[in-house]
């Protein structure tokens, strides 16, 4: 089976907003449908975070330093042991 593309002289610049869309969020073989509810519930407790922040009410805001800490940490034992795979 051929695969037909059309030609960017055929469209216009709105179908970008148009085909991007469903391309993205074909449900079949396509990986955003699944990602969705994290991504948004991540974007909510961020938001929620962020508001928190600014009211000046944030309960962790003594346990940020070493939550990036811990995070940095973590990240650069992951770098190595995947270089060292990847060498091996």
């Amino acid at each position: 089976m051929v695969v037909e593309y059309r030609a960017g002289s055929e469209g216009n610049v709105f179908q970008f907003f148009t085909v991007t869309p469903r391309i993205l969020f074909h449900y079949r073989g396509s990986i955003i449908p699944c990602l969705l509810p994290q991504m948004v519930l991540s974007q909510l407790l961020s938001l929620w975070a962020n508001y928190l922040n600014d009211q000046g009410t944030n309960p962790f805001e003594d346990k940020i330093d070493k939550g990036f800490n811990v995070l940095g940490i973590l990240l650069s034992f992951l770098l190595v042991f995947k270089t060292q795979s990847a060498n091996a």
